[in-house]
């Protein structure tokens, strides 16, 4: 696989990791003060974090097909609320 393909994402998306690419989702959840969250003007049932996490999950996977990498379907995880990157138990409010 060519490095060189991933790597404006690594800086901005991800922090790659031996075979590892844990995905970096967005900051916020865009939580409004009723305690919902914001969603989508054209979709009101799609949320706007949930969207933008996987605009970026497509990004990683297109860069990754252009590569010429793959995934273990078994392995992959993916739009977790939390999970286990080499020994640290990562969420939304960090590690």
């Amino acid at each position: 696989m060519c490095p060189v393909a991933l790597t404006h994402i690594a800086s901005r998306d991800s922090l790659l990791y031996i075979d590892d690419i844990p995905i970096r989702g967005p900051k916020t959840r865009y939580e409004l003060p009723d305690g919902s969250v914001e969603t989508l003007e054209q979709n009101p049932g799609i949320l706007k974090f949930v969207f933008e996490y996987l605009e970026t999950v497509n990004r990683i996977l297109q860069r990754m097909k252009y590569a010429g990498g793959t995934f273990s379907g078994p392995k992959t995880t993916i739009c977790s609320d939390k999970i286990t990157i080499v020994g640290f138990e990562c969420s939304y409010e960090g590690k």
